[in-house]
């Protein structure tokens, strides 16, 4: 992202790049430049755009590609984006404004943030501290309001919205399956049903002792203080607790 920002900055030609690599739902949906829903998170309008964009998914990012691993992240953070993109191409396909910048995708970032770490404080402005499940709720709903009432507006809510709820609908999606399953009707029930659940159940909670083992040395001694195979065993369990929540 910096050094596109540079690169467009010093290049002369930012509105020729902004139209032709930006989000422009016209050009879009009818000049099929189908691929501005991803590059368009790339560029951004100016200095203190592109800082708040990358200071927020660094602060919020950084615990969920510790917990997810590199390349889960970026696959989130390019559905998250992307999908977010789509959504503004829908819903205002007659503009010709051009959308840029990392928002939807760091609005996605943060509803997983809420969703991982819901009880966590924040300090806003580095004063009031506050539960992120409560700053993300906020977000949310102001983006919503902003998003219905924009008229004019230089800022795309509705992307930001948008990157919320594709995130939402990503990180559930095993939640939203298993729950559309539950209205077929059940055809085979294995006969051992109930001794294999016990026996995950009780795999699951030595696994689960082991991960808080884990975890209460990570919080003592840091992350720099776990062996590679601890980290990995964190990712690990991660992804095998939590299938609902976190990216595959």
């Amino acid at each position: 992202n910096i050094c596109i920002f540079i690169f467009v900055e010093l290049s002369g030609f930012r509105y020729e790049i902004f139209r032709l690599f930006g989000l422009v739902p016209a050009a879009t949906w009818g000049s099929l430049k189908i691929w501005q829903p991803l590059t368009y998170l790339f560029l951004h309008s100016g200095i203190f755009h592109i800082l708040i964009n990358m200071f927020v998914l660094w602060m919020f990012g950084r615990d969920l590609e510790y917990r997810w691993g590199k390349e889960s992240f970026i696959k989130y953070f390019i559905i998250s984006g992307t999908g977010s993109g789509i959504v503004t191409i829908i819903f205002d396909f007659t503009s010709f404004t051009p959308v840029v910048g990392a928002s939807g995708a760091v609005y996605g970032v943060l509803m997983a943030y809420a969703l991982a770490f819901p009880n966590r404080i924040v300090y806003l402005y580095g004063l009031f501290p506050v539960k992120v499940k409560y700053m993300i709720a906020f977000l949310g709903a102001a983006a919503f309001f902003a998003s219905v009432s924009e008229v004019g507006s230089s800022i795309s809510h509705l992307t930001h919205l948008s990157g919320m709820i594709i995130g939402l609908v990503y990180l559930k999606r095993g939640k939203l399956l298993h729950n559309w399953k539950s209205w077929l009707p059940k055809i085979k029930i294995h006969k051992n049903l109930s001794y294999r659940n016990t026996k995950s159940s009780i795999m699951k909670d030595d696994q689960k002792r082991k991960i808080d083992e884990i975890l209460d040395k990570l919080k003592e001694s840091g992350w720099d203080g776990l062996s590679e195979t601890e980290k990995q065993q964190l990712f690990n369990a991660s992804k095998y607790y939590s299938e609902d929540q976190f990216p595959n």
